[in-house]
């Protein structure tokens, strides 16, 4: 059931993603007070600007569904390209770069500077968070890469220590 829910919003995100995607070639943009509205302005200011990131957080997006989904998936779920598929995924973070557009929305609608700095501090501490989240997660990678590393050996120690195996919670903090 869960894995069904999962599947289903995997897709609908890449799916939004996707059409977002090919409809930033379109969309306008402010250049000295003027909106851009040419299509060949429009298209070169997104390929300068956020393209290649979204191309390929997509291909990545649309290549971890094709090899989960297919006849390929006894290949995808080898530990090696699972892996890879999730350190893949987390670079769907870099989204969180469009943010800035959203604090000028909330210009719009409140006249306070304080809220809109407060927004702006909430938004960089959630940053440094997620930043600090995305490092933790590539160093778990890295020593879990092999049999013998970091992981496992405090694995080990854990084990002889307290006799018990320690939590996802434990490796995580210790990352």
């Amino acid at each position: 059931k869960d894995s069904v829910f999962l599947e289903v919003t995997g897709i609908c995100c890449t799916v939004w993603w996707t059409n977002d995607m090919l409809l930033s070639f379109f969309r306008g943009f402010q250049s000295h007070g003027v909106v851009e509205m040419r299509l060949q302005r429009t298209c070169c200011a997104y390929l300068k600007g956020f393209f290649l990131i979204d191309f390929i957080l997509v291909v990545t997006d649309w290549t971890t569904f094709v090899l989960s989904s297919t006849a390929l998936s006894g290949l995808a779920r080898s530990a090696k390209a699972l892996r890879f598929a999730r350190v893949m995924r987390l670079l769907r973070m870099l989204r969180i770069g469009r943010m800035p557009k959203l604090f000028g929305a909330l210009r719009v609608f409140t006249e306070s500077e304080l809220s809109v700095v407060s927004a702006k501090i909430t938004a960089w501490i959630v940053g440094v968070l997620l930043l600090n989240h995305m490092v933790a997660c590539l160093w778990f990678f890295l020593g879990n890469f092999n049999k013998r590393g970091w992981v496992t050996e405090e694995k080990d120690k854990y084990v002889l220590k307290y006799d018990t195996q320690p939590s996802n919670f434990y490796l995580y903090t210790t990352s």
